[in-house]
């Protein structure tokens, strides 16, 4: 040890005035750097003032290095004994946590530190988050409770919800699918497909409701195509992706052009990148311009993403309003065949034909003479062979009534007839037939909702004064002042926020899969069977509330209509018969424009009800 090495000056004899009395031994100690044997200084007989202090100082230093290795000792369950230097197993000390420092009388220049047990405080629970917002009728700022967050899905759910609904049927004449989400990634359009059963599907590209988007990811488009082939679809065949409803490329705007211009060669850029050979988009709107001039606008943009692409073929979509709309491509076919004519490249242009937008617009499907009429009607005005695609949808509305509402098949006013004629066309046979026919559902939590309200509402009259006046009270109440709650001081009552009734649909992802095989075991099936006669009642039925709120809403509209070209037809006699008319020029006002301006003004009822696209 360093302590027990000593010098022969060390040997010399102790002064006189040095008790030379044997003392207690203290237990060794380890010297520590820079600083002096406290036998030695006690040994030299010239100390002085600094010797002094600096002993004091040592012995500072020592005690808190003596308490520093105690509190070690203790937290590894090991006490020391500071007289004989001998260690013992203790139990573990509970933690301490330091007050603040205090003087006292043995050492009024240095500060005391004081321990006390910790004690173990009970953990405050959080209060929930509330959310600020502002009542509109007096100012005031009230606490709203936040919106649940939503549970997040299990493994077992995921798993669930990843297996196929319905499997696929291979070698199918006819390519039956359904316009699916393509949510995260294009990539996962296939997916979705898959999960139905599908054997072709639309979808888009990216958002259909906004002008700007981020480009395609080159990893999703790279696994676009391989789960094509993973699953064994033909992209150039099978895809079928729709245009954004804010592109009308019959805009005669220059700046609305180019804007809708860029957003479509962005999608063909697309198909391109995904292997897509055909692309389904609206003709567009006049915009209250000569038809002739958007249908020229229309082809140009045409021809220009013709010579900007090489593989895709484009696909003008019938739609369902009349000649004189200012929609394109409506009642006869007229608006495709003279948008065909200004195309140049003929191999790259085509139609996709939409059974519920051909049925408003006015051509029958529901027999097979009538389908065989309209089929040949659009044989003569187009070309039966410019038909690359379909859009399969029944309609809730009547024939000829211009509005684009689509039902599921078999329960709209088409009926299943119309779709077997279509399934047994062999025209269509290895056409990509898309459904676009709703998927939700009655919400059965809502119906009870509305059971429950009723309920409520068939209170009696003094039960609700009797709520009203409790409520008036409270309000009252309010104003006293509470001492025992001064927080609550101040604040007016508000009333308890209603709970967010029930959505009255849900969705029902099992419904493409149904109608996909609907639609298959068509094929061939006698209309006289009884398995035919059977899906038609069912489906019918399940129709019957939805077909008798939409006719009625069409036969009253028509008889307004027809109301108000008879007052006009009228009130013009009665000026001609008073003289008040000046002579007219040959042909103005004949029966054919009296008929034109009531079409014109049912129509423009019409589009307030349910716009078209925008201009």
């Amino acid at each position: 040890m360093a302590h027990d090495r000593k010098d022969s000056s060390d040997l010399s004899p102790p002064p006189a005035d040095v008790d030379t009395q044997p003392q207690q031994s203290s237990p060794p100690k380890k010297r520590k750097r820079g600083v002096k044997d406290t036998a030695e200084k006690l040994s030299n007989p010239k100390r002085t003032k600094q010797n002094q202090e600096l002993e004091e100082d040592n012995k500072a230093a020592k005690s808190q290095r003596a308490k520093k290795s105690e509190k070690e000792l203790s937290s590894a369950g090991e006490e020391k004994d500071t007289t004989t230097g001998e260690t013992t197993e203790v139990k573990a000390k509970p933690k301490r946590t330091r007050k603040p420092q205090l003087k006292t009388e043995d050492n009024p220049g240095k500060a005391q530190e004081a321990e006390t047990e910790e004690t173990p405080k009970p953990k405050r629970k959080r209060k929930p988050k509330v959310e600020k917002t502002l009542n509109t009728e007096d100012g005031d700022i009230k606490d709203t409770p936040p919106t649940p967050k939503r549970k997040r899905k299990t493994a077992d759910e995921k798993a669930a919800e990843a297996m196929p609904l319905a499997s696929r049927t291979t070698n199918h004449l006819y390519n039956i699918g359904a316009h699916v989400s393509a949510a995260g990634g294009v990539h996962n359009a296939i997916t979705n497909a898959v999960h139905i059963g599908a054997n072709a599907l639309a979808l888009f590209l990216k958002s259909q409701r906004k002008w700007a988007n981020p480009a395609l990811k080159p990893e999703h488009s790279n696994l676009f195509r391989s789960a094509c082939t993973t699953h064994q679809y033909d992209a150039g065949k099978h895809a079928l992706p729709h245009g954004s409803y804010l592109v009308n490329l019959a805009h005669s705007d220059p700046a609305r052009k180019a804007q809708a211009y860029d957003s479509f060669l962005d999608d063909l850029q697309r198909c391109e990148a995904l292997g897509i050979r055909l692309y389904n988009f609206h003709p567009g709107n006049t915009a209250n311009a000569p038809r002739a001039d958007a249908i020229a606008n229309l082809a140009a943009h045409i021809n220009a993403a013709h010579a900007a692409t090489t593989t895709v073929t484009l696909l003008l979509e019938t739609m369902a309003t009349s000649s004189t709309s200012n929609t394109l491509g409506g009642q006869g076919f007229t608006d495709l065949r003279d948008t065909i004519a200004l195309v140049q490249d003929k191999s790259r242009i085509g139609v996709c034909l939409d059974t519920c937008h051909v049925f408003a617009a006015g051509h029958d499907l529901r027999t097979p003479e009538a389908f065989a009429a309209t089929m040949q009607e659009f044989d003569r005005v187009v070309g039966a062979g410019y038909i690359k695609a379909l859009h399969l949808n029944d309609s809730k509305a009547p024939l000829a009534s211009h509005r684009d509402l689509h039902a599921n098949i078999g329960t709209g006013f088409l009926g299943l007839k119309a779709f077997h004629n279509v399934m047994n066309h062999k025209a269509f046979e290895g056409l990509p037939m898309v459904l676009e026919t709703p998927t939700d559902v009655p919400n059965p939590k809502a119906q009870g909702s509305e059971v429950v309200k009723s309920e409520e509402a068939e209170d009696s009259s003094e039960d609700k004064k009797a709520a009203k006046g409790a409520e008036v009270k409270a309000v009252k109440t309010d104003d006293i002042d509470h001492k025992d709650s001064p927080k609550e001081e101040g604040k007016k009552a508000t009333k308890p926020k209603a709970a967010k009734p029930p959505p009255k649909t849900i969705e029902d992802r099992n419904m493409w899969a149904r109608e996909i095989k609907l639609l298959e075991s068509l094929v061939g099936m006698d209309v006289n069977s009884s398995e035919f006669l059977r899906l038609e009642a069912e489906l019918a039925e399940k129709g019957k509330a939805s077909r008798a709120k939409h006719l009625e809403q069409f036969e009253r509209k028509a008889a307004e209509a027809e109301k108000k070209g008879q007052r006009a037809t009228e009130k013009l006699r009665k000026a001609k018969k008073r003289g008040e008319m000046v002579e007219l020029r040959e042909g103005e006002f004949s029966d054919s424009e009296e008929e034109e301006e009531e079409a014109n003004e049912s129509e423009e009822e019409e589009k307030r009800e349910s716009p078209e696209l925008p201009a």
